[in-house]
């Protein structure tokens, strides 16, 4: 099995998970018929610090999808750097991997798919050398 799939596969099983325990945590708040006649309505206090915690998982779930579709374009564009000759080990893959990280580099780096493989490599040295002199 592809690692790509293994990754999509584990986000897919975590998404599924938060979504369970959202919902144990909604069914939890909305007491059954044999319950309310016990039951004391929650303070400001304590409604408040529920509604964080459901806000705290939804949050983290969005974190975790924009981390692994970040993720993916870095490994799609590092493949395409490879495919390009830059074979791991060499100094253009080496400059890729750096440069890639950071969101404006990548959105350039996009834009040369349709160039020649001589044209992207030489604007990833071009840009690591213009970073780093």
């Amino acid at each position: 099995m592809d690692i790509s799939n293994k990754e999509q596969e584990q986000e897919e099983f975590e998404s599924v998970m938060v979504a369970l325990a959202l919902d144990v945590m909604l069914s939890e708040e909305r007491p059954t018929y044999a319950r309310r006649k016990l039951h004391l309505s929650p303070g400001p206090e304590e409604k408040e610090t529920a509604d964080l915690t459901k806000l705290h998982l939804v949050s983290g779930l969005q974190e975790k999808q924009i981390v692994g579709s970040k993720r993916h374009e870095i490994h799609d564009m590092v493949a395409m750097v490879i495919a390009d000759g830059a074979i791991p080990g060499t100094d253009e893959h080496f400059y890729a991997s750096q440069l890639l990280l950071e969101q404006k580099y990548r959105d350039v780096f996009s834009s040369f798919k349709g160039f020649a493989p001589s044209v992207r490599l030489g604007w990833i040295k071009r840009t690591w050398e213009l970073n780093n002199s």
